[in-house]
């Protein structure tokens, strides 16, 4: 069954050479678009299947990714490398295990992780700010799990994070939302919100004093054995870059690169797909695809900033935007775009 496509799909499916950045939203098309485009690519080049890597997100993206490919393509689509960053650290693990670190250490569960937050909550000394004197002693274990995975993904040292929230509370006073616009009883414009910026003053504390179990947590998954999702994708980034022969069987095995759902990627997985492409330069080919509009991972350090830091390596950079979406109606977006009129991160 042929499928019309509209001009900037189009436009996507075509450019298979150099670097691409195709911003685009949910329903837009985008998955039948990187499908397409890998067969533009199998048609007019001398690229296999395997040397061709699409990196996404999530497992569930990875299955409608490939059952996207073998339908439009057949079977021997099935050699399109089509993997998550998690699982694309853990095929460079078992190739190089001892040469990374890993070796003697096993990965860690989901409750294994969970597990060592709670003896963590369970010893905080009284007096603590994530010391829950309640029902739920751990009420906070997922944020705290999440912090942790934030803040070594993104190599934030405590003293940066002292730093940047430092910065933050200085800059309160003079934020939307954080001063008088107009006079108020005795308060006048341009007077600050003082509750409010006590409140955010009070966050900020608790953020730093769970910042600061990060060493402990480390500890603890030395003391078992195991490591976690970020530990595997900082020591694959290091071997990376201490061990260019691990990077260059990667970086000649793959001459397509097309990496999905970027806007919820975390720092350090945009520097191992830099580090995968770098090899090229300018004359890498890879396509990312991102929506600047959404970021549903913030809480694992994911950014949508970070495609534009990406975007900005590349002077010759062709970007192209999907305008239609095709999944919601009209009432729909509608409503959608007046929830984002009230958004104040425009930055």
């Amino acid at each position: 069954m042929k499928i019309n496509y509209n001009t900037q799909q189009q436009l996507a499916i075509d450019t298979i050479d150099g670097q691409v950045l195709v911003n685009a939203g949910p329903g837009s098309g985008k998955t039948q678009v990187i499908a397409q485009r890998v067969g533009s690519i199998l048609e007019h080049t001398d690229t296999q299947p395997e040397n061709i890597l699409i990196l996404t997100f999530t497992n569930a993206g990875v299955t409608a990714m490939k059952n996207r490919l073998v339908k439009m393509w057949g079977v021997g689509a099935y050699n399109v490398n089509v993997m998550t960053m998690h699982s694309f650290g853990s095929m460079v693990l078992s190739h190089y295990p001892e040469i990374i670190g890993l070796h003697n250490l096993d990965a860690a569960t989901e409750i294994d992780l969970l597990e060592l937050v709670r003896e963590i909550l369970d010893d905080l000394p009284k007096g603590h700010s994530l010391r829950r004197l309640s029902h739920n002693p751990y009420f906070d274990e997922t944020k705290l799990k999440n912090l942790f995975a934030t803040l070594k993904t993104e190599d934030l040292s405590i003293q940066k994070l002292e730093a940047s929230v430092s910065e933050y509370i200085l800059s309160l006073p003079e934020t939307e939302g954080y001063f008088y616009k107009r006079k108020y009883k005795d308060k006048m414009p341009g007077d600050p919100k003082q509750n409010l910026i006590d409140d955010e003053v009070k966050k900020m504390s608790e953020l730093l004093e769970a910042a600061r179990l990060l060493p402990i947590y480390n500890n603890k998954l030395k003391g078992r054995n195991v490591f976690d999702y970020a530990d595997m994708l900082i020591h694959v980034s290091k071997a990376f870059e201490r061990f260019p022969f691990i990077l260059s069987r990667y970086q000649e095995n793959y001459q397509y690169f097309i990496a999905d759902e970027t806007q919820d990627l975390s720092g350090l997985q945009f520097k191992i797909l830099n580090q995968l492409t770098s090899h090229w330069g300018e004359q890498a080919d890879v396509m990312i695809v991102g929506d600047r509009n959404q970021s549903l991972y913030g809480f694992q350090g994911a950014d949508n900033k970070n495609i534009d830091k990406w975007a900005a390596q590349y002077p010759n950079l062709n970007e192209i935007t999907f305008e239609t979406n095709y999944r919601s109606n009209k009432d729909i977006i509608d409503s959608a775009q007046r929830v984002i009129a009230h958004n104040t991160d425009t930055e």
